[in-house]
């Protein structure tokens, strides 16, 4: 993906968490996923995310895991990429709206 080719790409650890957890992964896949994994810094819940993790929820109704995600884009100032479009509502984010 050209898009993200030369990025320091920063991961939410809720990410992490999601893309490791599909019921259907073989073993290569999950190898692949770490592979990706240990290429990027992925972020733990820290207060600064906590607390606008919070605002996030409150001001968008939007669910816990993707509020957790946005606050941590919008903390590490990294853009979002996401094939989600229900981000869209949340402004102060950067995003890449990813379409397959």
């Amino acid at each position: 993906m050209d898009l993200i080719s030369d990025k320091e790409l920063v991961l939410s650890v809720i990410t992490e968490i999601e893309l490791l957890s599909f019921p259907l992964l073989t073993d290569e896949n999950k190898e692949q996923i770490r592979n990706l994994l240990n290429e990027c810094i992925v972020l733990d819940l820290d207060q600064e995310i906590k607390e606008l993790t919070i605002d996030f929820r409150k001001k968008y109704r939007i669910k816990l895991p993707d509020s957790i995600i946005a606050a941590s884009a919008y903390t590490s100032k990294a853009p979002l990429l996401t094939g989600d479009k229900e981000f869209r509502k949340i402004e102060e984010l950067n995003l890449l709206i990813y379409e397959f």
